[in-house]
């Protein structure tokens, strides 16, 4: 099945470039002009990754990326702006951002960027474990948000890198590893 991607750019001839590349490459591309829809458009599901502004109407990107992670969304995650100071690019990571490229962009950069995201993406997906959470002592690990649940309620994030690691370590118990 071919990747889709949510392309959210205000500028709509640079929207429809983009647009037309990824289509170009296999993807199922959808654009969105402003933050708002853009939060909509992922709420109702069905989009692996999402190219995404930073200035944009109605609802700014980083703020649209920050919703999206604190609800639990996983999805890949690229900015695209021209807003590339380094405090920029470091907030934008900060906000739960995957990558961040400046503009102007070289187009087979984007595309090549996109493809590796959604290639790591598919390998963090076959990699987490069938079943939602394993109970780890007295904690309990939810796989698919990402989460350690701690016995008072309180949840803590997992990088993907770390929920990768502790279901290797779940899997293998209680071999030495």
């Amino acid at each position: 099945m071919n990747a889709r991607i949510l392309v959210v750019e205000d500028e709509q001839h640079l929207a429809e470039g983009i647009s037309e590349n990824l289509q170009q490459e296999g993807y199922a591309v959808e654009t969105v002009g402003d933050g708002e829809s853009a939060l909509l458009r992922w709420r109702s599901g069905g989009i692996d990754l999402i190219v995404l502004d930073v200035m944009l109407p109605r609802r700014d990107g980083f703020s649209v990326c920050k919703a999206i992670r604190d609800e639990g969304g996983r999805l890949p995650i690229l900015f695209l702006t021209a807003k590339t100071s380094d405090d920029d690019r470091v907030y934008g990571l900060e906000m739960g951002g995957d990558d961040y490229l400046g503009k102007p962009f070289n187009l087979r950069e984007l595309l090549l960027r996109v493809r590796g995201m959604l290639r790591r993406q598919d390998w963090y997906g076959q990699a987490l474990p069938a079943g939602p959470a394993a109970r780890i002592g007295e904690v309990t690990v939810d796989f698919r948000r990402g989460e350690v649940i701690d016995p008072d309620g309180e949840r803590s994030s997992l990088a993907e890198k770390e929920a990768l690691l502790l279901r290797l370590l779940v899997e293998r118990a209680p071999e030495l590893v």
